[in-house]
């Protein structure tokens, strides 16, 4: 049980690290007030999760503990759902409903549609 919690806090560590670089790299996507660069995150890891959790057993021959560390503690960290929550707040907060409602969908959808597409290019369709 503790190693399963050092994995997945590991993983955890290196999410965060991993969303915290991208923020600084992809400082542009802010820009206009919507928040592309935490759509970018969340869309990219709706897909990886989805596709480690298809490829991981099978192909790459990952344990339950390294699956553990990818799936909970890696993409975890990685993404955002409580910034996206509070960044669409913030959008409606200063009256751009517009912008809102299409961060909502893109997200959602979007979410939902790279999660498919990450089983899909796996070859293998399994829930994440």
């Amino acid at each position: 049980m503790f190693s399963d919690v050092l994995a997945v806090g590991a993983g955890g560590a290196a999410g965060a690290l991993l969303r915290w670089l991208l923020s600084r790299v992809l400082p542009g996507l802010a820009r206009g007030g919507f928040p592309w660069g935490t759509l970018l995150i969340n869309l990219t890891g709706a897909w990886s999760l989805s596709w480690i959790s298809a490829v991981g057993p099978r192909r790459l021959h990952l344990r339950k503990r390294e699956l553990l560390a990818l799936r909970v503690g890696v993409i975890g960290g990685y993404t955002t759902f409580s910034t996206f929550a509070v960044e669409t707040i913030r959008l409606l907060a200063a009256n751009n409903t517009g912008a809102a409602f299409l961060y909502l969908a893109a997200s959602i959808t979007g979410g939902i549609a790279c999660s498919l597409l990450g089983s899909r290019m796996s070859g293998e369709v399994e829930h994440a």
